[in-house]
């Protein structure tokens, strides 16, 4: 993990269950054939950050499909938080002596990271109860919009969030401020297991009426499957109360 996403991962104060109104991702792809030593380094350090009672949660997933990546997602409440994490631990010199170790242990295990600023797109979003404590598995659909696109897509995800409420459907809503082009989105489907994500795929290939609409809005648009990985995640307490056995530490 990134020193900066450390940084970000060691506060209480910018603690946030999603939909978190800003989230900082570090998006990390591991070099072919060099996903156990940065598994067993990555683990090392979540264990540092328990052991220097870092008590703000960060979600680690690893790909299921496509290239072989790790992301880190880290929420805050608001730009000002973020930003005052980053100032008062860039400070912390057991922090940054551990972490930089860190990263110059697996550099040349991995590509470089695309670091990601993100805020949530409430008006696009459906929502329920579901929380990174009870999801397993994620879906994340990385969208480019068409120029002068926007508001087209805008009105169709508005309907999308209608038949999504009506059932009772989470999914998160995220448009890219920094770090990948203009116009992204990432629309994150939380899932307790695959069957309810086949479901939810299921449900949009009903509709295909939609999917056409949403075609003409965009550019590109590519979905991946991710697991939630424990052992390089530091969960939140309300996580580890919900399921112990499942965000238990090896």
């Amino acid at each position: 993990m990134k020193l900066l996403t450390f940084f970000a991962a060691c506060i209480s104060l910018a603690a946030q269950d999603p939909p978190s109104p800003i989230v900082y991702i570090d998006r990390e792809q591991v070099k072919p054939g060099r996903l156990a030593q940065v598994v067993q380094m990555e683990e090392g350090a979540a264990r540092f950050c328990a052991t220097a009672r870092c008590p703000n949660p960060y979600l680690a997933l690893s790909s299921i499909t496509g290239p072989t990546e790790i992301w880190w997602i880290n929420g805050f409440d608001s730009a000002d938080t973020m930003e005052r994490v980053w100032r008062d631990y860039a400070a912390n010199e057991q922090i940054s002596r551990e972490l930089n170790r860190v990263a110059a242990d697996k550099a040349d295990f991995v590509f470089p990271a695309q670091n990601i600023i993100a805020r949530y797109r409430d008006d696009l979003s459906s929502s329920s109860s579901t929380t990174f404590a009870y999801s397993r598995f994620i879906s994340i659909s990385q969208i480019q919009i068409r120029p002068g696109q926007l508001s087209g897509f805008e009105k169709i995800r508005m309907a999308i969030r209608s038949i999504h409420q009506r059932s009772g459907r989470t999914q998160w809503v995220y448009q890219v401020s920094s770090g990948a082009q203009e116009w992204t989105f990432f629309v994150m489907t939380p899932a307790r297991t695959m069957q309810e994500l086949h479901l939810f795929e299921a449900d949009g290939e009903r509709n295909p009426g939609t999917a056409d609409l949403l075609r003409d809005t965009i550019v590109s648009s590519e979905t991946r499957l991710y697991a939630v990985t424990p052992s390089l995640s530091m969960p939140a307490q309300s996580w580890i109360d919900a399921d112990p056995e499942f965000w238990k530490r090896p």
